[in-house]
């Protein structure tokens, strides 16, 4: 993950979060979506895909 990618997680995690306690949300589900939600933006297709192959 590039710094740019991973400091853009960071802010949004830190919104997230502060929306769940503003909101009443379930912070541990909303921070761990929010951290993971870009998570595979930078990795190559290929092995993506790979991923998705039925057995």
């Amino acid at each position: 993950m590039t710094t740019k990618r991973y400091e853009h997680v960071e802010r949004v995690t830190e919104t997230a979060i502060n929306l769940a306690k503003r909101y009443n949300g379930d912070e541990y589900k909303v921070g761990l979506a929010a951290a993971l939600h870009d998570y595979a933006k930078d990795m190559d297709p290929h092995i993506l895909k790979s991923g998705l192959k039925r057995k």
